[in-house]
């Protein structure tokens, strides 16, 4: 079944010298109420394993999706692991 989601969270970031402040937490709190107050009712988001997707997973979404891929990165062979996450506003 395909969603129709209202929104899309393309990029969030927090260099890693400021998590655990609550920095993280309080822009998505924003994020949040910035969704609200434009209706929209749900969004996702794409990530992957070499991101801290486990904050979203602490922020209430819930991962859709998932798969792995071969990726080469500067002359390295790895796998990734990308993640598909939404959330009801």
């Amino acid at each position: 079944m395909q969603q129709n989601y209202k929104g899309e969270l393309a990029l969030f970031a927090l260099s890693p010298e400021y998590r655990g402040l609550g920095i993280g937490k309080m822009l998505f709190r924003c994020l949040l109420a910035y969704m609200e107050s434009r209706s929209i009712s749900d969004f996702y988001l794409y990530t992957d394993t070499s991101c801290n997707f486990g904050f979203y997973e602490h922020q209430g979404m819930v991962r859709q999706q998932q798969y792995k891929h071969l990726v080469h990165m500067k002359g390295q062979k790895g796998e990734l692991e990308f993640y598909l996450y939404d959330m009801a506003v």
